[in-house]
Parts: structure tokens; sequence; C-alpha cells
């Protein structure tokens, strides 16, 4: 059974207002509260995103425990001078998104999507035209949830273009050889379906025994094949100096929709800032949320919109 609700703060503006506004919102999914905040500019709009964050315990704002960009916020504020409203939520268990007696081990990719689908549909309750855009994790998620419920177009914002396990490959492949040789066999097992009991304490925090549900599902997803099934709109959005996805992997998702454009954004990096060559500074954006995003990604989008 499903529950929406709507909370109006002490900001709320009406129709006849001319500033932006923001709400926070919220929906009940199988018994737990899932929220976030719709942001809209002051004229009445037809067409709202439902911006998807990326993985980890990412909120609303583009933030996690770690690393404080607010990628997401700044995007949001870009769009709505656009003339575009944006529903920005914090994942299941994550920010103001409470869940019951949370189990990590129940978790699956699964659980997202159907997250990310109740959203949209009670997007289209208050009578938008809904756009979803994912972003890195949220692009996989967001285009198994546009095969599931009527949205106007789909937005990958540094999506993988392959299965995360061969991206994890990849990127173990990069580490030192004690790191592959203690990480390669255990993801080896998992792309097979099979979890693994003996997890080496340094591997806990990626391969821990309640997360290999999870992860066991998400690489059993290929972003690639499933935008092929996708009959609306896309536009796919890619940093050239993108540290976790490449643009081969946004190239990859372009070829295999049926109606794509695709724009490499030039200088721009995994949390959508622009930045220097080298991984210093490209690594110091993702804490500093006094650098914003590039204005090239709302531009490419609002123009995309029309």
């Amino acid at each position: 059974m499903r529950r929406y609700c709507i909370f109006l703060g002490l900001l709320f503006v009406t129709l006849f207002s001319f500033a932006q506004n923001s709400q926070e919102v919220e929906v009940v999914v199988q018994g737990d509260t899932l929220r976030g905040v719709l942001d809209l500019p002051a004229e009445k709009v037809k067409q709202v995103i439902l911006l998807l964050p990326g993985s980890g315990p990412t909120d609303r704002d583009g933030n996690n425990p770690q690393m404080k960009s607010n990628a997401y916020l700044q995007l949001s504020e870009e769009l709505q001078k656009g003339g575009v409203g944006v529903l920005r939520i914090d994942k299941r268990g994550i920010g103001k998104s409470t869940v019951k007696n949370f189990n990590e081990r129940s978790l699956r990719f699964e659980t997202f999507v159907l997250d990310a689908i109740e959203w949209a549909k009670w997007l289209r309750s208050l009578g938008y035209e809904v756009i979803i855009a994912g972003h890195s994790e949220g692009s996989t998620i967001g285009i198994l949830a546009s095969q599931k419920v009527p949205v106007k177009g789909f937005i990958s914002l540094a999506g993988p273009g392959r299965s995360a396990g061969e991206i994890l490959q990849e990127q173990i492949g990069k580490q030192p050889k004690e790191i592959q040789e203690m990480a390669l066999p255990i993801l080896a097992t998992l792309r097979t379906g099979t979890q693994v009991s003996d997890v080496h304490p340094f591997m806990m925090s990626l391969f821990r025994p309640s997360v290999q549900p999870y992860l066991i599902s998400w690489m059993a997803v290929d972003p690639a094949e499933e935008i092929s099934k996708l009959s609306m709109p896309v536009l796919v959005l890619q940093g050239d100096r993108d540290l976790q996805v490449r643009v081969e992997d946004a190239k990859i998702l372009a070829n295999r929709s049926k109606k794509s454009k695709i724009v490499i954004l030039k200088g721009v990096n995994h949390v959508l800032k622009k930045t220097g060559k080298d991984r210093e500074s490209n690594m110091k954006s993702y804490a500093d949320p006094s650098h914003r995003i590039d204005p090239s990604v709302a531009r490419e989008i609002l123009s995309w919109l029309g």
C-alpha cells in the first residue's frame, strides 16, 4: 500500500509568488518513509526532473558523510533558473529517508528501482510530466525505472555503459598487486552469483558479507542492454575528466539507445564540476561545495528540453 504526502514549510510560496520555492515531500513505499525536496521555479511548470543519486550513502544534495559537493543542489538551482522543476531525493536509509529495521543484507538493486518508480508515480499524480535523470549508479537505476512508468525522457549523468562487475574489475586492476590478489578472486566469485564467506578484513568495506547480495544483484544488470529497451528520448551527458566513468561508457549508452543525444562536457569531472587535468584538483572538488558545478550541465539539459 502506498501513501503520498506533501509538506509545505514556512517558506511555502503560492503560485502567485515571484520567488522560487522548495517543498519537503515524502512517499511511503512498502511501509518505509522516503523523503526529498521538490524545487519549483516561480512560474508554474509542466515538467519536473526526478534526480536519482549515485552510489553509496548519497543524499538529496549530492553529499555523503565523507564528502560534501552540493552537486545536486547546485544543479537544481541552475535548472530552476531555466524554468524547470526538480525533485531531489534522499536514498533509502540515507538523510531523512528513514527505514524501519534496516537490514543491509536484504537490500537489492531492484529496491532502489522500485523507489524511483514510486517517486515518478507520485509526481505524475500531481499532474507533472516526468523526466528521470540519474547520476552515476542512479543512471542505471533510472534506466530500469523508465521501463516501468511513463516518462517523457531520460537523462544519464556520468552513467556507466558496462556492468558494475566489469567496471569494478577495471578499477581494481589499477590498484597495487597486493590488493588485486585479495579483491579479484572475490569479485570473480560474486560475478557468478555466489557469495563469499571468507573476506580479508582489508576488503570488508567493499565486500563485507552483508553487502554481497546487493553487489550480485547490481552486477547482473547490463546498462547498455537495458537502455536499448527505452523508446523515449535520451540525453547522455559525460565529462571528459571523469575519474570513475569513461567517455567510452557514454558512447556505449548513446549507441544502444534508440533516440539519443550525447554531449561530452569538456573539463568536467564525475561530480559535474570543471577541474584541472591533475588528479589532486579533480578529487578536491568532490569535497568543496564552494566549487560550483559547470554551467554547461544545466545548459545542455535545458537545451535538450527545448
